[in-house]
């Protein structure tokens, strides 16, 4: 299960670039990492055993465990990424393919929630 909300016309300074995973063993939560900057934090919060819910809601609110993965750019990562595979005559790792099972996943998203069930993704 999942839920996703993507905005691109918030006002910058009024959108704080949070992504938030959420699973069965815990969470990350990524604020400030998503944009054109090399800046943020992500934080994990891993469980160690998978008790479940506690319908109580009895939460230990620990510090979690910072990720610090190398800052990038995203917008350049991609344009360096298409040049050096047309440069080194090379399919990008962003292929057409994946590009195309994303646009039939979206699609099948949309039909689900018209329809109302489950549709499956060849």
């Amino acid at each position: 299960m999942a839920t996703v909300d993507t905005f691109f016309c918030i006002p910058d300074n009024s959108s704080k670039n949070v992504l938030e995973l959420y699973g069965s063993k815990g969470s990350i939560i990524a604020s400030g990492t998503i944009g054109q900057g090399d800046s943020g934090q992500m934080t994990a919060y891993l469980e160690g055993s998978t008790s479940g819910y506690d319908a109580a809601q009895k939460r230990n609110e620990t510090g979690g465990e910072i990720i610090s993965p190398v800052p990038i750019n995203t917008y350049r990562a991609e344009i360096e990424e298409f040049s050096c595979a047309i440069l080194e005559k090379r399919e990008p790792e962003n292929s057409v393919s994946l590009g195309l099972r994303s646009q039939r996943i979206l699609a099948a998203c949309y039909e689900s929630a018209e329809k109302g069930k489950v549709i499956e993704i060849s």
